[in-house]
């Protein structure tokens, strides 16, 4: 019987396959980029399509930052390159004189992001100096902008997608839905997102949903410069250290913690042992030399000061003194 270890949230489960089960085995890591925000700034300098940034930026004007809930990498993590990308990208956006910012949450028909949330989509140092503004879409809000129609779909927007004199996608290309055009589809209306299907995540030919998100794509250019980075995700690692040789991995802390609270109850543990015994050799000698006399501290004849005679010997078969 084969076992397959398995990624489950934040935790590796073991799956049993049986004879006539047919294990499909993800590819090996690729290569990843060791500066993942310079290689943001190199895309837009160098577009595959396009005009490059510096030329569709105008100084003074504004900018709309379209981004995606992330759903991978699963378990998540607290900074990837999804993060560092969008704080890239905006840092980008201010150093070519951009006036504002807006950073669009586009989550289509996922449940919204909570002020909680939002946080975690971008690095703690970025969140810290932005000073933009941060919408989370709303499919269901009454003030999307008409674009047109595909078909006999018509297409709807965020008014953050139009308002503005520049519109920029980051996101991690994941499947035809997810990713690219499709985050500009995330922003649009409940009948536009119930209509996006797909037979296929990896097939455009066969997906609904690829078609609208290129259609809203390009009645958009036609009022707006859009433009974009996507990411390709490398598969998980899983390991004690991250890549960074600088940062040490949740899981790594957590041995560390451990390793240090074995010793402090070891260490405990044997300074225990030695008062104990130190005690026990202090009453066994105690035993054998005469107990000093404790003066009474209790009003002559009460029942305390009977006992503690009584206990000191110095009277017997007294069970009570009358006071003088």
């Amino acid at each position: 019987m084969t076992r397959v270890p398995l990624l489950s949230d934040a935790r590796v489960v073991v799956a049993e396959a049986g004879d006539d089960d047919l294990v499909l085995r993800p590819p090996l890591p690729r290569e990843s980029l060791d500066d993942v925000a310079q290689a943001v700034r190199d895309a837009l300098q160098f577009p595959l399509a396009g005009e490059p940034l510096e030329q569709l930026a105008r100084r003074g004007g504004t900018a709309t930052l379209v981004i995606e809930q992330p759903s991978l990498p699963i378990p998540s993590v607290h900074v990837g390159p999804r993060h560092v990308a969008i704080a890239a990208v905006a840092d980008e956006l201010e150093r070519l004189g951009v006036r504002q910012t807006t950073i669009l949450v586009a989550g289509g028909l996922m449940r919204r992001t909570t002020p909680r949330d939002i946080g975690t989509l971008v690095p703690p140092d970025f969140r810290r100096r932005f000073k933009g503004r941060v919408i989370v879409h709303d499919s269901e809000a009454e003030d999307l902008v008409d674009l047109g129609s595909e078909g006999n779909v018509d297409l709807r927007v965020n008014r953050a997608l139009v308002e503005t004199d520049l519109v920029v996608t980051v996101t991690a290309a994941e499947t035809v839905l997810h990713g690219g055009p499709a985050a500009l589809l995330a922003s649009s209306g409940r009948e536009q997102l119930r209509a996006a299907g797909a037979l296929s995540l990896l097939e455009t030919s066969a997906s609904q949903g690829w078609r609208l998100a290129v259609a809203i794509e390009r009645l958009l250019e036609e009022r707006v410069p859009v433009t974009g980075v996507s990411l390709v995700l490398n598969a998980p690692r899983v390991a004690l250290t991250d890549a960074h040789p600088k940062r040490t991995s949740t899981l790594g802390w957590l041995l560390w913690l451990l390793l240090i609270a074995a010793l402090a109850a070891g260490a405990w543990g044997a300074w225990c042992y030695r008062t104990r015994r130190r005690q026990g050799d202090a009453e066994s000698s105690d035993d054998q030399q005469p107990k000093p006399r404790t003066p009474a501290v209790w009003p002559f004849g009460s029942r305390e000061h009977v006992a503690l005679m009584q206990a000191f010997g110095d009277i017997s078969g007294v069970d009570h003194l009358e006071p003088e």
